[in-house]
């Protein structure tokens, strides 16, 4: 069985535990490779050379960020049919593809070591799980969560602060709803309505968001659950669009953020509305976000988000 595994040594949890190859490398013995990253370049280096190598297994430390990264460049060169199983190491900041598929939160030294003792007992557990596939014009990306809006311009403050953490957010969180409410101005952005038409399955919902949320995960991140109660079929993809002023959504954010509701009564002029359907298309020049990685936009561009391809994760 050969294994490739990409560590990017720029992962929040990898950098401060300083985990590298020489660390990584002589758990996993005689079933593959750990290579260091630190850019896309490298990472797209090393997957040429495990492609040639013919991997069956294509391992990932890093965060969600990181397999977003590693499974798109693996695709665009190769195929979506080509991808090998995928065995995810949580070196990064969030992980919630690591607690969508069952697998427990350890450190990846730990993980690698679990994972060759199932190599060796012959007992290696799958669970496969679709894609999103978000075409922007010609460009593919592949993820399992895409979010524009607040929650674009949330994640932009969290990279720009040095990614401070989980209480980190919460304390940013807070400073944002005060500074809304004292009506700081470079708070008030974050409310602003951006210009984004949105349609679900040809269907135009409105002009203006202030959040757009599309998922092939019930829980986009480990703490909520916005599609809680709705069933989809295997072709289809969470969505959530919300035209609300601050104070609709301050009010119900708990429930939005928890799927308690499938309704909202909005003021006149605001929408909300969550679902299911097989795409989204979205026209719009604000940046997004697919899996915590920031894509920035110059121009208006025509985004539509679908079931993407099957992969098999390793559940360790």
């Amino acid at each position: 069985m050969e294994v490739g595994i990409i560590n990017n040594l720029n992962a929040k949890k990898n950098r401060k535990k300083n985990l590298n190859s020489k660390i990584l490398q002589p758990v996993i013995e005689g079933l593959g490779e750990v290579r260091d990253t630190r850019t896309f370049e490298e990472m797209e280096v090393a997957l040429e050379e495990f492609k040639k190598r013919g991997v069956k297994i294509l391992g990932v430390s890093g965060g969600d960020g990181t397999a977003q990264r590693v499974i798109t460049a693996w695709i665009r060169k190769f195929g979506e049919e080509s991808l090998p199983k995928i065995l995810l190491l949580a070196g990064g900041a969030t992980d919630a593809v690591i607690h969508a598929i069952g697998q427990k939160l350890k450190c990846p030294r730990q993980t690698l070591k679990d994972f060759v003792e199932e190599v060796s007992q012959k007992s290696i557990i799958v669970k496969k799980m679709k894609l999103l596939k978000v075409e922007i014009d010609d460009a593919v990306e592949y993820g399992v969560s895409f979010a524009n809006g607040i929650i674009y311009k949330l994640e932009k403050k969290y990279e720009d602060d040095g990614k401070p953490g989980v209480w980190g957010v919460f304390v940013e969180i807070l400073q944002i709803i005060f500074g809304i409410i004292f009506r700081v101005k470079k708070y008030l952005d974050f409310i602003r309505i951006s210009q984004c038409e949105v349609y679900v399955s040809s269907r135009k919902l409105v002009d203006g968001i202030l959040a757009v949320g599309v998922s092939v995960l019930d829980r986009p991140f480990p703490v909520v659950n916005p599609f809680g109660g709705l069933k989809r079929r295997v072709d289809e993809v969470h969505y959530i669009v919300a035209k609300l002023n601050f104070w609709e959504a301050l009010k119900n954010l708990i429930k939005i953020a928890f799927g308690k509701l499938n309704e909202l009564h909005t003021r006149k002029g605001g929408f909300f509305e969550r679902g299911t359907a097989e795409e989204v298309i979205l026209r719009t020049a604000d940046g997004f976000i697919i899996d915590g990685e920031i894509f920035e936009l110059s121009e208006v561009k025509n985004i539509k988000i679908s079931s993407g391809p099957e992969v098999e994760f390793i559940v360790v």
